[in-house]
């Protein structure tokens, strides 16, 4: 199937932002963050390429990504097929990332970054004339969590979501966003529209919990809607990820490190960008199984992330509800205001 992939924006990093919000908020800095994959297991080898510049981005104020998600709504209210009130659901997603960029939104993505490079033979340094397979690897990510509906307008259905802390239900996801890194040269890059396969076999070197509040919106006439959510690091492998003042987030006390899923849309029918109903149906997840429905679908998604290590309250609400005033560059299709919960 010939679909349109989400694109979202993941910042590991960047930009001073003011706040609006009572004059004790301080301001969120987030700015040139560190990826460091030399001492992974993975066994990534930049070859005649420098191993540096191939496995050690900096720089990095976004990361840009596609993602297929699975939703399904408990419909234990009113068991009629659609969102109601008090209704929870769960969603669970596999992406891959396609580019970083700075600050300046100049691509600072590594050649070896989602390919794999083969050097012919007659261009090898050593002159042995035998072609080279340069380690490619890329990046992924999971999430699954769970969210309750708490208004129905018409057909627009707001909803917020639920830490794992504060739901228990039969339907309970993980309540986690997890982060990989994989060396493709054998083959295995992630394939997400068709099984969902090698999402996660890399190697993980992030967990984040999902925080309750935040939400958005779901038109559930039409198949489409946005979303915000913040997630909260839980564990980060030791030398991999590193803040623009060079510490290592892995040995990192204190203030909370979050990430903001602001400006998100998502869609059921992403082939047609007017709004087709429940129609998206690939491997992933079984969708092609399915009978899919307003309480049973899966769709794309784009959007952003943003990471903070000082997002004090009410800061973080004034933060997230703006959207980041839009930064990021994310295509927006449909954007609704959730109701104030």
């Amino acid at each position: 199937m010939d679909t349109k992939i989400l694109r979202d924006t993941l910042l590991l990093g960047a930009i001073s932002v003011g706040l609006i919000a009572p004059a004790q908020a301080t301001t969120l800095l987030l700015n040139d963050w560190t990826l460091d994959l030399t001492g992974l297991a993975e066994g990534l080898d930049g070859g005649f390429l420098s191993t540096e510049q191939q496995h050690i981005v900096t720089d990095i104020s976004q990361i840009t990504f596609l993602s297929v998600f699975h939703s399904v709504t408990s419909d234990t209210v009113t068991a009629d097929g659609l969102p109601t009130v008090g209704e929870t659901f769960r969603v669970t997603a596999g992406g891959t990332g396609t580019d970083f960029f700075d600050a300046s939104n100049t691509n600072v993505s590594p050649t070896l970054f989602g390919s794999i490079l083969t050097i012919p033979g007659n261009t090898q340094a050593d002159g042995s004339g035998s072609a080279v397979a340069l380690d490619g690897w890329e990046f992924t990510f999971t999430f699954d969590i769970n969210g309750q509906y708490t208004n129905i307008d018409g057909q627009d259905a707001n909803f917020t979501h639920l830490s794992a802390a504060d739901y228990s239900g039969t339907d309970a996801g993980t309540g986690q966003l997890k982060l990989y890194i994989d060396n493709i040269t054998d083959g295995s890059e992630a394939t997400l529209n068709s099984l969902n396969q090698n999402v996660t076999n890399g190697t993980l070197i992030a967990t984040f919990d999902v925080r309750s509040g935040d939400g958005g919106v779901f038109d559930f006439g039409v198949g489409d809607g946005s979303d915000d959510a913040t997630f909260e690091l839980v564990s980060a492998l030791a030398g991999v990820l590193f803040d623009a003042d060079g510490n290592d987030l892995s040995l990192l006390t204190g203030d909370p490190i979050l990430i903001g899923v602001t400006d998100s849309n998502f869609d059921a029918s992403p082939e047609n960008p007017d709004g087709g109903g429940f129609v998206f149906a690939p491997q992933a997840f079984e969708c092609n199984t399915l009978t899919l429905s307003a309480i049973n679908f899966c769709g794309e998604e784009d959007g952003s992330f943003r990471i903070g290590t000082q997002i004090p309250e009410p800061a973080t609400i004034a933060l997230l509800g703006m959207g980041f005033l839009g930064l990021g560059g994310a295509a927006v299709r449909r954007k609704r205001k959730a109701a104030t919960q």
